[in-house]
C-alpha cells in the first residue's frame, strides 16, 4: 500500500465522524492537492475518489435541494449536509449535485469591434 493509499484510506474512514470538520478535513485536504498540482486523469480519478467517499454520506443523511426541505433537523445535521453538497460541488465536481447549476459558457468580453464604434480611438489611446 502507498502513502497515498494510506491517506485515501484515511480519509475514507474520517467521512463517517459524527463531527463534520474532521469527516471533511482529508477529503477537504486531497482536492486542495489536486487544485494545486494534479491535472488530467490523475485530477478526474481523485475527484471520483472523493466523490465516492463523500456521496454514501450524502445518501444516509438525505438530500432535497429545496428551500426550508431540512429544516426540522438538528443544525449539526443541515451543517454536515451543507458541508458534503459543498465538498461534492467543488471538491469532486459531482453530476449529480453540478449539473443542475451548470451554466453554458459565453465569451467573458465581446469581441472589440462589436462593442467599439467606428469614431471611438482604440484601447489605451486617447482622442
Amino acid at each position: 500500500m502507498t502513502t497515498f493509499d494510506a491517506l485515501g484510506a484515511a480519509a475514507q474512514a474520517l467521512v463517517g465522524h459524527k463531527e463534520r470538520r474532521a469527516a471533511l478535513w482529508l477529503p477537504g485536504s486531497l482536492a486542495e492537492l489536486d487544485r494545486q498540482t494534479l491535472s488530467g486523469a490523475a485530477s478526474a480519478a481523485l475527484k471520483a475518489r472523493i466523490g465516492g467517499m463523500l456521496k454514501p454520506e450524502l445518501a444516509k443523511l438525505g438530500f432535497d435541494p429545496r428551500a426550508g426541505a431540512h429544516r426540522s433537523e438538528p443544525a449539526d445535521r443541515q451543517a454536515l449536509r451543507q458541508t458534503l453538497v459543498a465538498g461534492l460541488f467543488f471538491d469532486a465536481e459531482d453530476d449529480g449535485i453540478t449539473k443542475p447549476w451548470r451554466m453554458p459558457r459565453k465569451p467573458r468580453w465581446p469581441t472589440p469591434m462589436r462593442w467599439m464604434s467606428a469614431s471611438a480611438p482604440p484601447p489605451g489611446r486617447l482622442a
